[in-house]
C-alpha cells in the first residue's frame, strides 16, 4: 500500500536526486484562460535570477509533471477526465522540450475516509485501463521507481539562496 505522503515524498527526493527543482503546486494557464495547478513537477530554471511577473512556464522548462490521486478516482468530468483535458494542454514553451506527464495512483490513506480492509487491485486494474497514452501515463504507485526510470537525469541544480 502507498499514500499520497508517501508518493510526494518519494517523487520530491527522487526529482532532487536527478538534479530537478521539485515544485508542488506548479502553475500553469491554459489556453482557456483556466488556472491549473499541478501537483508536482520536476523543473529546471531557464534563467538565473529574479524574474518579475513571468509565468511559470517562462521561468521554468518541464521535465515531469506529475497529479497524484486515489485509485478510487471517478472517471467522471470532476475526476479523470479532468487530467485527460487538462494535461493535454500542459507543456513546455518549446515543441523540442519534451514533458513527460504522469497520473500516480495511491492505494491507502489515513487523512480521509478510506476502506483499508477492501482489496484495491480492481479499482488500481480499472484505473489503469483507462489511459489512452496521449496526454500523460497513469501509474500504479506503489510501482513507481520503474514507471519514472525514463526521465532523464540532469546535472545537479545550483542551491539557490534565499
Amino acid at each position: 500500500m502507498v499514500t499520497k505522503n508517501d508518493l510526494y515524498a518519494y517523487l520530491t527526493c527522487e526529482g532532487v536526486r536527478r538534479g530537478y527543482c521539485t515544485i508542488p503546486e506548479f502553475h500553469v494557464r491554459l489556453p482557456d484562460g483556466r488556472l491549473k495547478k499541478i501537483d508536482l513537477v520536476w523543473a529546471t530554471p531557464r534563467r538565473r535570477g529574479p524574474v518579475q511577473d513571468a509565468s511559470n512556464p517562462d521561468y521554468w522548462k518541464l521535465a515531469a509533471a506529475f497529479e497524484i490521486e486515489g485509485c478510487n478516482i471517478r472517471h467522471h468530468r470532476n475526476g479523470m477526465l479532468r487530467h485527460v483535458a487538462d494535461f493535454a494542454d500542459v507543456r513546455n514553451l518549446r515543441d523540442d522540450e519534451p514533458l513527460q506527464r504522469f497520473v500516480v495512483l495511491y492505494t491507502c490513506a489515513h487523512d480521509r475516509a478510506w476502506n483499508h480492509d477492501r482489496d484495491w487491485e480492481e479499482e488500481v486494474a480499472a484505473r489503469l485501463a483507462w489511459e489512452t497514452g496521449d496526454a500523460f501515463r497513469i501509474i500504479d504507485g506503489r510501482h513507481i521507481g520503474a514507471a519514472i526510470r525514463g526521465i532523464p537525469r540532469r546535472g545537479a541544480h545550483r542551491r539557490t539562496v534565499l
